[in-house]
């Protein structure tokens, strides 16, 4: 919000846990950092020397090694010396014996093959969670267990019937193992199960439950695979089944896996897709959008927006390749992406517009914004033009339209659901959540409205839905 003392042009970097954002200062959007509880560093950095505008790499000498000349902030003369290829033992003037980055570099990549930063946080924020009477016990439990799977690892690498490849990504052990309580609650309603067998808790990765099996020792993930087919309404083909970050392979059993007979969390990811799916479009914190290829993950192309601030909201229109986006400086934007080029941009709201909605038939948008106001928009001749407009003084949390029915639903942060009607720009507040919350001493959390049937549900902090 504000800095003092600081120099112009400084860098502000903010590190929390295994995370680093950074922006020149003032920044322009906020930084997306992981909850904690995370070691939290703040470092301001400056700029010291940089190459020119139009630098290139010169001539070689013997053994790769390049100079190239940098321009320092104060005047003074820098450079710096790197080698293209090669060995990369070279000792160079001053310096005795390998490049010392060499080493550094070898030791964060078996860091990173065995994935043991990883390991070690989840380790260790299970521990502070848990507060085991034995904590020396427990870590011991946690490591055996890693290296028995690590062992199986190799045992099956070559399996070839599940086809997905072992994520890249290992979860945090925090997300793979309930809290003692809700443990103990969820296998008290398994009841009595043979003797060797696996109460097996399937869960998302956001952590809700999926079902609740009886598994066998020798029972194939495969078969396990299929008896999960009615409760996430995905084939087969599409669900992978993850125990502590590693993906279980059709052919193989949890005993396989040396996993402990008894209480187990399984973690269940959906890779179901539409077939027509050709192209994913993604937003930036720090600005900006990116058209990807989902067969190979690779950018196909970038759509830079002019100022630096985050996209909030987007709706495309893949038939005609366009797309619509607000920000968090309140700017709507309307992209052509084939051509990568921005056809209209607005300033709309004061605030963040965090909501939009469009009807590309008839080329209307709604857009809401954390100022309490909703715009109606006119978008033809690709040009932006309010022509409805309804506002409060709490932030629009939600929107949903039924653009034949020329009706609107706002949902409001104080849990109020308004019903514009488009057409005659009345309004009429439904406050049943509003009430329920204010009775119970709690507040609304979130909801989901459905603008055709005309109905919502709010959720309360309190764990209680209303209809």
């Amino acid at each position: 919000l504000d800095y003092v003392g600081l120099p112009e042009g400084s860098i502000l970097s903010v590190r929390s846990g295994p995370t680093r954002r950074q922006s020149p200062l003032p920044c322009s959007a906020p930084f997306r950092l992981p909850p904690g509880p995370w070691p939290l560093r703040i470092d301001v950095l400056g700029l010291l020397g940089k190459t020119n505008n139009h630098a290139v790499l010169g001539d070689l000498l013997e053994d790769g090694v390049c100079k190239m000349p940098l321009e320092g902030r104060d005047g003074r003369q820098m450079s710096v010396t790197f080698q293209i290829g090669g060995s990369r033992s070279k000792s160079f003037p001053g310096r005795s014996g390998p490049v010392k980055r060499d080493a550094e570099a070898d030791a964060r990549a078996y860091l990173d093959t065995h994935r043991l930063h990883e390991f070690m946080h989840g380790l260790f924020e299970l521990l502070l969670r848990e507060r085991p009477e034995d904590p020396y016990e427990f870590m011991a439990k946690r490591f055996s267990q890693a290296a028995s799977m690590e062992a199986a690892a190799l045992k099956i690498s070559q399996s070839s019937v599940s086809t997905a490849t072992p994520s890249s990504a290992s979860m945090s052990l925090s997300s793979m193992s309930p809290s003692r309580d809700s443990l103990l609650t969820a296998m008290e309603s398994f009841g009595e199960v043979p003797e060797g067998s696996y109460k097996a808790i399937f869960q998302s990765m956001r952590g809700r439950d999926f079902a609740r099996l009886v598994v066998a020792p020798d029972e194939k993930v495969g078969s396990i695979k299929a008896r999960l087919e009615s409760s996430t309404s995905a084939p087969v083909s599409a669900i992978q089944l993850f125990w502590l970050g590693e993906m279980l392979p059709n052919d193989t059993s949890l005993k396989d896996w040396f996993v402990e007979a008894g209480p187990v969390v399984l973690h269940v990811v959906l890779s179901y897709r539409e077939p027509k799916l050709q192209h994913i479009l993604t937003g930036a914190s720090e600005g900006g959008m990116r058209l990807w290829n989902p067969a190979d993950a690779e950018q196909v192309k970038e759509l830079p927006l002019s100022v630096s601030s985050a996209i909030l909201a987007m709706c495309v229109d893949w038939k005609t390749m366009r797309v619509l986006c607000s920000t968090f400086d309140g700017r709507m934007q309307l992209w052509d992406i084939g051509k990568c080029e921005c056809v209209s941009s607005i300033v709309a709201h004061s605030e963040e517009a965090c909501c939009l909605d469009i009807d590309w038939e008839n080329m209307q948008a709604l857009s809401g914004s954390t100022d309490g106001s909703v715009k109606l928009w006119c978008l033809k001749d690709t040009t932006f033009r309010c022509i409805g407009l309804s506002n409060s003084n709490v932030t629009v949390d939600s929107l949903a339209v039924d653009w034949p029915g020329k009706r609107s639903y706002i949902g409001l942060r104080n849990g109020v659901v308004r019903s514009w009607d488009l057409a005659s720009q009345v309004t009429q507040d439904f406050e049943a959540a509003a009430t329920a919350a204010r009775d119970g001493g709690t507040a609304v959390s979130g909801m989901a409205i459905d603008a055709l049937g005309r109905r919502a549900v709010s959720g309360l902090e309190d764990g209680h839905l209303v209809y």
